[in-house]
Parts: C-alpha cells; sequence; structure tokens
C-alpha cells in the first residue's frame, strides 16, 4: 500500500521523474566533486580552520576526509600552499609487506616510522619550495634546491616511495652486518635527520612569507554526529538535487521523499539512522540504494517502509562486510563470529549471550581459522567487550526517569560500559542479512 507524506503534506506527493532527479553523490567524499555545496560546517571544522584543533580521530566513514578536503580548500583559498597526504600515499598494508618482521633483529618500528615521517614531510616540504622558489637568488632556496635535485631527482617517486626508501635504510643497518660501533653512529645520524638537519633553517625561513601546510588524512577532538546534523547533511544533498525546496525545513525536505512516519508511529529517518553507526557515508548510503529502488518501482508515492525494506538485506550485508574489513587487524575473520548469531534472537540477555561467547571461545562452535586465533585469548565476557567495541553489539540501559529500556551503541556513547548491562541486543543494522527474529517496531527505530 502506498503512503503519501505526513508532515502535513509538505508539498504533496513525489512525481517519478523528482525521484529521477535526486542525487544524493558518492558516500566518500574524496570523489564527490560537489562537496562544498552540501558541505556541513561544525564547530569542529571551525576549530580545525582556526588551527585550534590539528588532529581529528574517527571511523571509517565518519566524515574525516570531508573535513580533510574542505579545510584544504580553505587553506588555499588564503593563499597558502598545501601538502595532502592520503591513505595512498602510506598504504600501511604496503609498508607492512615492504619491511621485515619487528623479531628479526629486535629492530623497534615505531622509532622508525617516526623518523622517516619526519623525512618524508621534509622531504615533501622542500619539493614544493624547489618548484615554487626555482629561480630564487636566496642562499637557503638554492641549498634547497641542490638538496632536492642531488638526493630526489627521480620526480615519480610518490611520497609512499620515501617513507619506504628511508624505513629500509633503517632497516638495513638494524638487521645488516654492521659492527655495533658503526650500528650505532649511523642509526644516531638517521634518527636525527642528521642528513637534513642543516637544511631546516632555510626550510623555516621559506616558509615564513609563504605557509605550507601539512595536511594527514586518515591520521586514525573525535568526530560525533548527531541526528540533526545527520538530518542537514542530507537534506543539503536533497537540495542540490532539487533546488526549489532550498527554502524547506530539512524535516519537509526529508518528508518530499520519505513518508514522514511509518505505520507502527516510527519517523521514517529514525528508522534508516537506527541502522548505521551515524556516520555520513552509511546514512548517504542507504537513503542511494533506497532511492534507486524507488525509481526502478516507478512509484508515485513517498518512499515507505516495505521500500525500505527491499534495499536493507543488500544493505545489511554490506555493512556486515564493512564492519569486518574496518576490524580486520584487531580481530581477522571476525564475520565468521557475527555468522555464529544468525538466525538466533535480536534481543539476548546477558546470561544468553554470555553462554553463546563461551561457546565461541571454548571451540564449540566454528569460527574463520583467522578468528581462532584471537578469539581463544578470551573468556566469554571478553568476547562480549570485543562485539560491543565493534558496534555489532547494542547495550540496554534504563535511565532515571525513563519507563522503557533503551539500547546504546558504542559509536553513539564511546565511553559506555557493558559490564553492569544485563540485556543486549544485536545493532539492527546487521539484522536484516542475519536473520534475526524481528525485535519489537519500537525498539528496531530506536
Amino acid at each position: 500500500m502506498a503512503h503519501t507524506c505526513d508532515i502535513r503534506r509538505v508539498g504533496g506527493p513525489v512525481t517519478v521523474s523528482r525521484f529521477n532527479k535526486l542525487d544524493f553523490g558518492p558516500p566518500a567524499a574524496e570523489r564527490d566533486s560537489s562537496l562544498e555545496e552540501v558541505f556541513i560546517e561544525s564547530d569542529l571544522f571551525r576549530n580545525l580552520c582556526a588551527g585550534r584543533t590539528s588532529v581529528v580521530l574517527g571511523n571509517r566513514g565518519a566524515g574525516k576526509s570531508a573535513l580533510f578536503h574542505m579545510l584544504a580548500r580553505r587553506t588555499r583559498a588564503r593563499r597558502n600552499q598545501v601538502i595532502e597526504l592520503v591513505p595512498e600515499d602510506y598504504s600501511y598494508e604496503m609498508l607492512r609487506s615492504s619491511l621485515a618482521d619487528e623479531e628479526r633483529g629486535s629492530w623497534a618500528k615505531q622509532g622508525a616510522y617516526a623518523a622517516a615521517w619526519k623525512y618524508m614531510l621534509y622531504v615533501e616540504v622542500m619539493k614544493l619550495v624547489a618548484r615554487r622558489d626555482g629561480r630564487s637568488d636566496e642562499a637557503g632556496a638554492a641549498r634547497i634546491r641542490r638538496y632536492v635535485r642531488d638526493r630526489h631527482r627521480t620526480s615519480d617517486l610518490g611520497k609512499l616511495d620515501t617513507l619506504i626508501s628511508y624505513l629500509k635504510r633503517l632497516e638495513g643497518i638494524k638487521i645488516g652486518p654492521y659492527e655495533a660501533a658503526a650500528k650505532t653512529r649511523e642509526l644516531h645520524s638517521l634518527y636525527k635527520l642528521e642528513e637534513i638537519a642543516r637544511l631546516i633553517p632555510d626550510i623555516e625561513l621559506a616558509c615564513r612569507s609563504r605557509p605550507i601546510v601539512i595536511l594527514v588524512d586518515e591520521l586514525d577532538k573525535k568526530i560525533a554526529w548527531g541526528e540533526r546534523e545527520l538530518l542537514a547533511m542530507i537534506a543539503a544533498r536533497i537540495r542540490r538535487s532539487v533546488p526549489k525546496l532550498r527554502n524547506l525545513s530539512d524535516e519537509q525536505v526529508w518528508a518530499r521523499f520519505f513518508e514522514y512516519r511509518l505505520p507502527d508511529g516510527t519517523k521514517s529517518f529514525d528508522y534508516v539512522l537506527a541502522r548505521t553507526f551515524h556516520r555520513p557515508r552509511e546514512v548517504i548510503q542507504f537513503c542511494a540504494e533506497v532511492i534507486q529502488a524507488a525509481r526502478r518501482s516507478g512509484t508515485m508515492a513517498c518512499i515507505d517502509r516495505e521500500m525500505i525494506e527491499q534495499v536493507e538485506h543488500r544493505y545489511s550485508h554490506e555493512r556486515l562486510q564493512d564492519t569486518a574489513a574496518e576490524f580486520r587487524f584487531s580481530y581477522p575473520g571476525i564475520a565468521s563470529v557475527f555468522e555464529v548469531f544468525r538466525g538466533g534472537p535480536q534481543r539476548l540477555s546477558r546470561e544468553e549471550l554470555e553462554y553463546t561467547c563461551l561457546r565461541i571461545a571454548d571451540g564449540d562452535v566454528g569460527v574463520d581459522r583467522r578468528a581462532e586465533a584471537w578469539v581463544e585469548r578470551f573468556d566469554e565476557q571478553g568476547i562480549v567487550e570485543v562485539l560491543w567495541h565493534v558496534g555489532f553489539l547494542q547495550a540496554g540501559v534504563r535511565r532515571s526517569g525513563a519507563p522503557d529500556q533503551e539500547f546504546i551503541s558504542r559509536h553513539t556513547f564511546p565511553h559506555a560500559g557493558v559490564r553492569r548491562a544485563e540485556e543486549f541486543r544485536i545493532h539492527p543494522m546487521f539484522a536484516a542479512y542475519l536473520g534475526l527474529a524481528a525485535d519489537t517496531p519500537a525498539a528496531l527505530g530506536g
């Protein structure tokens, strides 16, 4: 049954042609050419622009890249020069595969990484100065140009090549056949960056007249999105496609395409939001898939719950796989642990949950061989903590004065613990794909 919008029937039902116009844009900020049109300026962004915040932490899809790209644009607009380092420039998987194991030769990678990072950043700044001040008669600029010419003549080598080459030099000394005294002297020289130490005053002088700003993406203040900010973000993307809605409120813009309230009384946006970790990328992805389904069906009405559920299974599967990928280094094979709960209830008492986790820990239920390596280190409570940490579980809490229990996630309440929780819920994001027994409608939308 088709339903029309019920937020005072704002604008009436939506036509097929309007669905065809609607485009939320790519979920990844680095591929969104119109990011500036839909970017939501937050206090965090303003603090970044003012230099009051210099490190941003957030999970995948939380909006770090969007902040990064907009900060680069604003910085260039002030006539500063910018060096952008994106994940491809320092792939940790590439570094892991390129270097010897830390146990071999007992060389400390942490200190080596720090020294190599400093070296790579200085080299990138010097390359920019050499290009910018190519005709400068200043002695400092000339010394920088000579260093770049002699040591980094190959212009097609990227930042990752510079980083790895310096790490290789450290690695070679640490595990190579050097005499102890020679090894100590050479390592001291590399760790202290003595090769470029004399050029640092020249770099500082060159940057006084025209600063160079280095922006490092994916350093992996914490980014946190509330319901209002996420609704504003998605409404801005709708307005970009349908400029006539520019003067409507965010809720009214949403209600032009989505049934405002579902039959059980849940707001449709709350239903969508409950199936995310409150990250912009997930909201965009879910909404985009729903719009595509509406476009294929040729519906003339606002999108209802039935339409949302058509894409929920696929979306749920993609989110489970992406969550497993996000924690592939900390908890490899964790998707197989999620699968243990397939077909069961969505809500579990602590006793039920710990019994299942005990069976996982004892090997009574099979998991991926990669997961066995870390699962065996935990007892049942430890596995509960892991599942809470990665977002698979929500913990039931009862707020003072509130009649009903609500379920919270680590992503919205990062400092909450789960040791006192007596009831748990598998996150609604994963329920459709795992075929979990239906929770109550109010809980699903909450």
